[in-house]
Protein backbone atom coordinates (compact mmCIF):
# COMPACT_ATOMS: atom_id res chain seq x y z
CA UNK A 1 0.00 0.00 0.00
CA UNK A 2 0.75 3.52 -0.64
CA UNK A 3 -0.33 6.76 0.38
CA UNK A 4 -1.70 9.07 -2.62
CA UNK A 5 -1.16 12.61 -2.51
CA UNK A 6 -4.31 13.63 -0.81
CA UNK A 7 -3.56 10.67 2.10
CA UNK A 8 -5.89 8.26 0.89
CA UNK A 9 -4.01 4.84 0.78
CA UNK A 10 -4.14 3.01 -2.42
CA UNK A 11 -3.72 -0.53 -3.27
CA UNK A 12 -0.93 -1.92 -5.13
CA UNK A 13 -2.50 -4.72 -7.66
CA UNK A 14 -1.10 -7.16 -9.59
CA UNK A 15 -2.53 -8.62 -12.52
CA UNK A 16 -4.16 -11.76 -12.08
CA UNK A 17 -3.17 -13.30 -15.40
CA UNK A 18 -0.96 -14.08 -18.16
CA UNK A 19 -0.77 -15.09 -21.69
CA UNK A 20 1.66 -17.05 -23.10
CA UNK A 21 3.23 -18.39 -25.81
CA UNK A 22 6.03 -21.36 -25.84
CA UNK A 23 9.07 -21.05 -27.66
CA UNK A 24 11.86 -23.74 -27.97
CA UNK A 25 15.11 -21.74 -29.44
CA UNK A 26 17.30 -24.81 -28.51
CA UNK A 27 16.41 -28.45 -28.41
CA UNK A 28 15.14 -29.48 -24.99
CA UNK A 29 14.71 -26.42 -23.55
CA UNK A 30 11.65 -24.15 -23.24
CA UNK A 31 10.86 -20.79 -23.54
CA UNK A 32 8.10 -18.63 -21.87
CA UNK A 33 6.95 -15.13 -22.94
CA UNK A 34 4.75 -14.11 -20.60
CA UNK A 35 2.37 -10.63 -21.69
CA UNK A 36 1.60 -8.02 -19.75
CA UNK A 37 -1.10 -6.33 -22.44
CA UNK A 38 -0.45 -2.61 -21.94
CA UNK A 39 -3.58 0.28 -21.06
CA UNK A 40 -4.28 0.38 -24.84
CA UNK A 41 -3.48 -1.62 -28.00
CA UNK A 42 -1.98 -5.39 -28.38
CA UNK A 43 0.14 -7.30 -26.01
CA UNK A 44 3.76 -7.09 -26.57
CA UNK A 45 3.61 -11.26 -27.65
CA UNK A 46 2.75 -12.37 -30.86
CA UNK A 47 0.72 -14.61 -31.73
CA UNK A 48 -0.34 -17.13 -31.92
CA UNK A 49 -0.93 -17.87 -28.54
CA UNK A 50 -0.85 -21.03 -26.66
CA UNK A 51 -2.08 -20.53 -23.58
CA UNK A 52 -3.55 -18.50 -20.98
CA UNK A 53 -4.17 -18.37 -16.83
CA UNK A 54 -5.87 -16.54 -14.74
CA UNK A 55 -5.90 -16.95 -10.73
CA UNK A 56 -2.24 -16.87 -8.33
CA UNK A 57 -4.08 -17.03 -4.85
CA UNK A 58 -1.94 -18.77 -2.25
CA UNK A 59 -3.53 -22.54 -2.79
CA UNK A 60 -1.35 -25.13 -4.13
CA UNK A 61 2.09 -24.33 -3.11
CA UNK A 62 2.90 -27.30 -0.85
CA UNK A 63 3.38 -30.33 -1.63
CA UNK A 64 0.15 -32.96 -1.51
CA UNK A 65 -2.35 -29.58 -1.53
CA UNK A 66 -5.50 -30.50 -1.73
CA UNK A 67 -5.90 -28.23 -4.24
CA UNK A 68 -3.24 -29.35 -6.43
CA UNK A 69 -0.29 -27.82 -7.77
CA UNK A 70 -2.04 -25.62 -10.90
CA UNK A 71 -3.45 -22.33 -11.12
CA UNK A 72 -7.15 -21.08 -10.46
CA UNK A 73 -8.08 -21.19 -14.50
CA UNK A 74 -5.18 -22.43 -16.77
CA UNK A 75 -6.28 -22.30 -20.62
CA UNK A 76 -4.52 -24.15 -23.15
CA UNK A 77 -5.12 -22.79 -26.66
CA UNK A 78 -2.85 -25.12 -28.56
CA UNK A 79 -1.45 -28.53 -28.38
CA UNK A 80 2.03 -27.35 -26.30
CA UNK A 81 0.12 -25.12 -24.42
CA UNK A 82 -2.03 -28.04 -22.55
CA UNK A 83 1.63 -29.96 -22.36
CA UNK A 84 2.98 -26.89 -21.16
CA UNK A 85 0.13 -26.40 -18.48
CA UNK A 86 1.07 -30.55 -17.58
CA UNK A 87 4.11 -30.46 -17.44
CA UNK A 88 4.36 -27.98 -14.99
CA UNK A 89 1.61 -28.85 -12.84
CA UNK A 90 4.20 -32.20 -12.17
CA UNK A 91 7.22 -30.11 -11.98
CA UNK A 92 5.84 -27.98 -9.50
CA UNK A 93 4.36 -31.17 -7.61
CA UNK A 94 7.67 -32.43 -7.27
CA UNK A 95 9.85 -28.97 -6.60
CA UNK A 96 7.10 -28.90 -3.92
CA UNK A 97 8.05 -32.48 -2.38
CA UNK A 98 11.75 -31.77 -2.89
CA UNK A 99 11.62 -28.28 -1.26
CA UNK A 100 9.22 -29.16 1.57
CA UNK A 101 10.79 -29.23 5.41
CA UNK A 102 10.65 -32.88 5.83
CA UNK A 103 12.10 -33.54 2.41
CA UNK A 104 15.02 -31.11 3.24
CA UNK A 105 16.14 -32.50 6.95
CA UNK A 106 16.08 -35.50 5.20
CA UNK A 107 18.40 -34.82 2.39
CA UNK A 108 20.45 -33.05 5.38
CA UNK A 109 20.57 -36.05 7.47
CA UNK A 110 23.64 -39.08 7.44
CA UNK A 111 20.89 -41.74 6.79
CA UNK A 112 17.88 -40.49 4.54
CA UNK A 113 16.24 -43.89 4.29
CA UNK A 114 14.07 -43.85 7.46
CA UNK A 115 12.78 -40.49 6.77
CA UNK A 116 12.00 -41.70 2.95
CA UNK A 117 10.53 -45.09 4.25
CA UNK A 118 8.11 -42.42 5.97
CA UNK A 119 6.85 -40.82 3.25
CA UNK A 120 5.76 -44.65 1.58
CA UNK A 121 4.08 -45.52 4.55
CA UNK A 122 2.47 -42.27 5.04
CA UNK A 123 1.41 -41.79 1.69
CA UNK A 124 1.63 -45.55 0.18
CA UNK A 125 1.35 -45.16 -3.79
CA UNK A 126 2.07 -41.69 -3.77
CA UNK A 127 5.94 -41.84 -2.81
CA UNK A 128 7.92 -44.97 -4.06
CA UNK A 129 11.32 -46.35 -3.80
CA UNK A 130 12.57 -46.55 -7.12
CA UNK A 131 15.54 -49.65 -7.81
CA UNK A 132 17.71 -46.99 -10.59
CA UNK A 133 18.17 -43.71 -10.60
CA UNK A 134 17.05 -43.45 -14.23
CA UNK A 135 13.74 -45.84 -13.74
CA UNK A 136 10.39 -44.18 -14.31
CA UNK A 137 7.30 -44.06 -12.22
CA UNK A 138 3.42 -43.43 -13.20
CA UNK A 139 1.78 -40.06 -13.36
CA UNK A 140 1.46 -38.66 -9.84
CA UNK A 141 3.60 -40.51 -8.18
CA UNK A 142 7.33 -39.06 -6.99
CA UNK A 143 9.75 -41.71 -6.74
CA UNK A 144 13.27 -41.73 -5.19
CA UNK A 145 16.39 -43.38 -5.22
CA UNK A 146 19.26 -43.18 -2.54
CA UNK A 147 22.89 -43.68 -3.73
CA UNK A 148 26.22 -43.36 -2.36
CA UNK A 149 26.09 -39.61 -2.68
CA UNK A 150 23.24 -38.00 -4.21
CA UNK A 151 19.30 -39.03 -4.04
CA UNK A 152 17.74 -38.72 -7.40
CA UNK A 153 13.79 -37.80 -7.08
CA UNK A 154 11.33 -38.45 -10.17
CA UNK A 155 8.08 -37.64 -11.66
CA UNK A 156 6.40 -38.25 -14.96
CA UNK A 157 3.98 -35.86 -16.32
CA UNK A 158 0.41 -36.50 -18.06
CA UNK A 159 2.48 -35.89 -21.15
CA UNK A 160 5.12 -38.55 -20.54
CA UNK A 161 8.21 -36.00 -19.93
CA UNK A 162 10.26 -37.35 -16.96
CA UNK A 163 11.50 -34.83 -14.95
CA UNK A 164 14.23 -35.28 -12.08
CA UNK A 165 16.27 -33.77 -9.05
CA UNK A 166 19.00 -34.52 -7.93
CA UNK A 167 19.70 -33.52 -4.43
CA UNK A 168 23.79 -34.29 -3.21
CA UNK A 169 23.18 -35.94 0.12
CA UNK A 170 24.01 -33.73 3.48
CA UNK A 171 23.61 -30.92 1.40
CA UNK A 172 20.63 -28.57 0.13
CA UNK A 173 22.68 -28.28 -3.14
CA UNK A 174 20.94 -29.41 -6.12
CA UNK A 175 23.55 -30.32 -8.57
CA UNK A 176 21.08 -31.47 -11.44
CA UNK A 177 17.21 -30.87 -12.46
CA UNK A 178 15.37 -30.78 -15.79
CA UNK A 179 12.63 -28.58 -14.27
CA UNK A 180 13.34 -25.64 -16.08
CA UNK A 181 11.47 -22.72 -16.36
CA UNK A 182 8.26 -25.22 -15.14
CA UNK A 183 9.15 -25.02 -11.42
CA UNK A 184 11.36 -22.61 -8.86
CA UNK A 185 13.74 -24.68 -6.59
CA UNK A 186 15.89 -21.81 -4.89
CA UNK A 187 18.68 -20.60 -5.72
CA UNK A 188 20.28 -24.19 -4.79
Amino acid sequence: MREGATGQRRVARRRPWNIYRLRTPNPGRLRRDVSAPARRGEPPVSRPYDGCEIGGGLYGHRWNDAFGTRTAVEIWLTVRGRHFFNDRAAARDLAYFVRSGRVQKIRLSDNPRPGLEWFIHRYPGRVVEIPTSTTRVSRGVIGFWIGKRVIVFTTTSSTGRRLFVVAKRGSVRLPAKNLGDLAYLGTQ
